[in-house]
């Protein structure tokens, strides 16, 4: 049994099936062993503690259901929402980036752009030479059609790139635990 699976045994109420498991990992470690004897503090304090009077508990509940009484906080007005969102603020970041370095990120897309353009269309011109080179398909075979067709795959794929994401996410999300479990 690893630590967070002492845990999770404590925070379920400390169930039987796994008490003589928990039991031996906590007499290895001290951290656990500490764990435990605190949740059993606290529930012998709750045991003990006096219980409220019926019409107490009757007049808080319907204090509760009082139509009157906000239960949440006032919603935050929209610009702290909007800069709270992750979004928001890599959308900031960007402006700010561009704001204080665009020099340099043309210079850079000066650079770049003409090899990215070679890449994509290398890789998507011979697709579209396959496609053209059907009988059928002669008055495809204009170089204003393959450009306006190359174009237009090039926005597929850039319209097919956020479910390539999704799902390259669940793949690796079933791959790679989220958290490492410890040991002691």
């Amino acid at each position: 049994m690893t630590c967070d699976q002492f845990e999770r045994w404590l925070d379920q109420g400390t169930p039987a099936p796994l008490a003589a498991v928990a039991s031996a990992h906590a007499q290895r470690c001290a951290r656990c062993a500490a764990s435990r004897s605190a949740s059993r503090e606290l529930d012998a304090l709750l045991r003990s503690a006096p219980r409220a009077p019926d019409p107490f508990t009757e007049r808080v509940m319907d204090h509760l259901e009082t139509p009157g009484i906000a239960l949440l906080p006032a919603p935050l007005p929209w610009w702290i929402r909007a800069a709270s969102e992750p979004a928001g603020v890599l959308a900031l970041a960007l402006a700010a980036a561009l704001l204080w370095g665009w020099q340099r990120l043309w210079s850079f897309t000066e650079t770049a752009a003409p090899a990215a353009v070679r890449v994509v269309e290398a890789s998507l011109a011979a697709w579209v030479a396959e496609l053209i080179a059907a009988p059928r398909l002669g008055p495809l075979r204009a170089p204003q059609v393959q450009v306006g067709l190359e174009v237009a795959l090039s926005c597929l794929v850039l319209l097919a790139s956020p479910a390539l994401y999704r799902t390259t996410a669940r793949i690796t999300a079933r791959v790679l635990p989220r958290t490492p479990v410890r040991a002691c």
